[in-house]
């Protein structure tokens, strides 16, 4: 038997060839991982005027929180001029790649204004880390990429 390829054949082949191809995209987009940065990013929406307030009062600073890297330790060195007063907060080390790999730390300063966090445990790579912090009754907000080695 001759298979003989006419116009109706075409069309059949045309039709099989897009439902695979529709299929082919279902599929991969079924296994795409859309994890939100954040499970409570309405609530951040919301308060967002509030971290807004935060990062201007940041900008305000004469001098910024610093890091610097030592050992296997990175200091965080809060500015002089917030005086004696106590310092409140969290560190959040967020990883871009991987969340798994998100590190939280509350503030906890020296009688100098810097904290020493050990980085053995974390995997090293790019961090953002996000510190979100307080000084009597001013709020402040700082980001910065740093890459632990």
């Amino acid at each position: 038997m001759k298979f003989k390829f006419d116009w109706g054949a075409g069309v059949v082949a045309i039709i099989v060839g897009i439902v695979l191809f529709t299929s082919t995209l279902v599929l991969i987009a079924t296994r795409q991982n859309f994890a939100l940065v954040d499970k409570d990013y309405y609530e951040r929406g919301v308060t967002y005027d509030q971290q807004i307030d935060k990062v201007e009062n940041t900008n305000a600073l004469i001098e910024k929180i610093s890091f610097r890297q030592e050992n296997n330790q990175l200091v965080v060195v809060f500015p002089p001029e917030i005086g004696k007063k106590k310092v409140q907060g969290s560190i959040h080390f967020y990883s871009p790649a991987n969340k798994s790999n998100d590190f939280l730390t509350a503030i906890k300063t020296d009688a100098n204004f810097h904290q020493a966090i050990n980085t053995e445990r974390l995997v090293k790579g790019r961090y953002v880390i996000k510190v979100d912090w307080k000084t009597g009754s001013k709020s402040y907000y700082q980001e910065e990429t740093i890459n632990i080695r």
